[in-house]
């Protein structure tokens, strides 16, 4: 009888460690795949998130509006203006970086 009743939180468990994996494994892809082109626009920081153990991702404001993050371990200015470079991966993933 008690096994019946732990079935639907082990069901959950194991989905919730598939999904996990299966992240894990596109983000591996998307890391991997060669860069086809790279964009440099300008950009402006909005804002900025600490996160334990991840170091700094800030978010940008482009110009149509749109949002992106980007994680960086050089401090920058909310407000200031900066150059970004946009990478299209072979695969057809799109990833942001701060220009050097």
């Amino acid at each position: 009888m008690e096994s019946r009743l732990d079935t639907p939180g082990a069901i959950i468990i194991g989905v919730f460690f598939a999904i996990l994996v299966a992240l894990f494994f596109i983000r591996l892809a998307n890391e991997v795949s060669p860069i086809r082109s790279v964009d440099v626009f300008d950009a402006t920081i909005k804002s900025v998130y600490w996160g334990k153990g991840h170091g700094t991702t800030y978010a940008l404001s482009l110009n149509d509006n749109s949002l992106v993050l980007v994680d960086d371990e050089q401090p920058h200015l909310i407000g200031s203006n900066v150059r970004l470079e946009r990478a299209t991966h072979d695969n057809g993933s799109v990833s942001y970086r701060f220009a050097n």
